[in-house]
């Protein structure tokens, strides 16, 4: 009985065991699965540095091309007639919550649109974040994550200019 019992507990614990590795492990080529991605991330948030592209339009009145915002160190941005909107940490839809609530005061039904502006290479700030890449790299600093929330090690490597001639490949 004692042996019968431990013979089982080996099963279970190799069996355990095998499920585990198996979660672990993760194709190169598997990209961000979208219904992880939509559980647990509600997009990216304005923080400071990033730009904008923001309009206002309301019933009656003429329709305008978007401007471009810029939002300052202390996470605000200043629009005509309502002023300063803090808007650091806020989705893009908290924003335009947010700027409506504060036009209904001047205007009928105001409807807002935001989107971010981004150039990858231009010197901006990316709204999906950054990464440090430090250590034997051509260029080390930050390498800006990219709109698909894709950024893998091997591509931030590449971004921070790839490895020095000293560095050891074997060791990433």
């Amino acid at each position: 009985m004692g042996k019968l019992y431990s013979h089982i507990m080996l099963l279970a614990m190799l069996l355990g065991m095998v499920g585990c590795a198996s979660l672990l492990q993760e194709s190169p080529e598997q990209g961000v699965d979208a219904d992880v991605l939509a559980t647990y991330f509600d997009g990216p948030k304005v923080r400071p540095g990033v730009a904008l592209a923001i309009s206002v339009t309301a019933t009656g009145t003429q329709g305008q091309a978007a401007k471009q915002y810029f939002v300052d160190a202390d996470g605000y941005i200043a629009m005509e007639l309502v002023g300063q909107i803090k808007c650091d940490g806020l989705t893009l839809v908290g924003l335009q919550q947010k700027i409506t609530a504060a036009y209904k005061e001047f205007f009928l039904d105001p409807h807002v649109t935001a989107t971010f502006i981004y150039q990858a290479g231009g010197g901006m700030v990316s709204p999906w974040g950054t990464v440090t890449v430090l250590g034997e790299v051509n260029r080390p600093g930050p390498v800006d994550v990219p709109s698909t929330m894709d950024l893998r090690v091997t591509r931030a490597l590449q971004l921070a200019g790839g490895a020095t001639g000293i560095a050891d490949k074997t060791n990433i």
